[in-house]
């Protein structure tokens, strides 16, 4: 188990120092760095280079200003506890640290060895020695003119970003799927979720008006309002003709008012509907109400 717990931290101090080291970033990619500055003029930036000598800091030539850069990292995590360990805040007080693209030909000037990813704003020819020799005005004109133009740099760092953007939406669409028919799933997938829950809202809200009106039909009859009880229930039932409660109130209603022929036939439905559902004791007794009232009504 210790042995296991040493090799995971060795990997993960090996990952760390790792994700420092600039050659493991590839161009064009999103860093987080340390940043102690931006200058008008190169010569500024120089002199808070001398003040950095125990750090890999670096010069950065972005929308017209020389920034000063100091490590490159994968996670604002790792960027803030290597300026706390190296105690960059007694240098810079308001240094700040920024996520960025990475463009290597951006820099101008570094205070360690980068041969290969280090480019001076305005190359000078060197004789075959290494010694630098004079350059007269006519050739300097020339080199200024091969040397890359500050709107040129414009040019390609947002061509380079536009081509990320790109990348990226690709990504997207590769990991999401590109086809159509996924699309058409989506949507069939929301219409139904919307079939469901308008069929519940409305058979919940049907189950609420009903309960709403049966108990509003007992009350009118409790209060012995037989004819207003007929006037509501009678529009009612011919919508809901199996409603037995409701049903069974409006012929009681009939019987109060003296109207046995109304009463005695919807006593026999009642009896009907419940030989359907099996109540044959029940069905015999509304029978017997119904031919009983009936015979009371020829009497008359």
């Amino acid at each position: 188990m210790r042995a296991f717990r040493t090799a995971l931290m060795c990997l993960i101090l090996l990952t760390f120092l790792v994700s420092k080291v600039e050659g493991e970033v590839k161009p064009g990619q999103r860093i987080y760095t340390i940043q102690l500055g931006a200058f008008k003029s190169k010569e500024e930036a120089l002199k808070l280079m001398e003040k950095l000598n125990n750090l890999k800091a670096r010069v950065v030539f972005v929308k017209n200003r020389y920034k000063v850069r100091v490590g490159i990292f994968k996670s604002y995590k790792e960027a803030f506890l290597y300026a706390k360990e190296h105690k960059i805040a007694q240098i810079v007080p308001d240094f700040f640290i920024s996520k960025s693209v990475y463009y290597p030909n951006l820099v101008v000037y570094t205070n360690y060895a980068k041969p290969k990813k280090v480019k001076e704003a305005t190359p000078k020819p060197k004789t075959k020695k290494g010694n630098r020799k004079e350059v007269s005005k006519d050739e300097r004109k020339e080199l200024e003119k091969k040397a890359p133009d500050k709107t040129s740099l414009k040019q390609t760092v947002k061509q380079r970003e536009v081509q990320m953007v790109r990348k990226q939406e690709a990504l997207l669409k590769n990991s999401y799927g590109t086809g159509s028919g996924r699309g058409h799933i989506y949507a069939v997938a929301v219409v139904l979720s919307v079939l469901l829950f308008v069929v519940l809202f409305f058979t919940f809200r049907r189950k609420n008006f009903l309960g709403d009106f049966e108990v509003y039909v007992g009350r009118l009859f409790e209060e012995g309002n037989y004819e207003k009880v007929i006037e509501t229930a009678i529009p009612y039932l011919q919508r809901n003709p199996k409603d037995t409660f409701t049903k069974k109130l409006a012929a009681e209603s009939f019987e109060k008012l003296g109207m046995f022929i109304e009463a005695g036939t919807l006593y026999e439905e009642i009896a009907e509907e419940l030989g359907e559902k099996g109540f044959s004791l029940l069905k015999e007794r509304f029978k017997e109400k119904a031919e009983r009232l009936l015979s009371k009504e020829f009497r008359k």
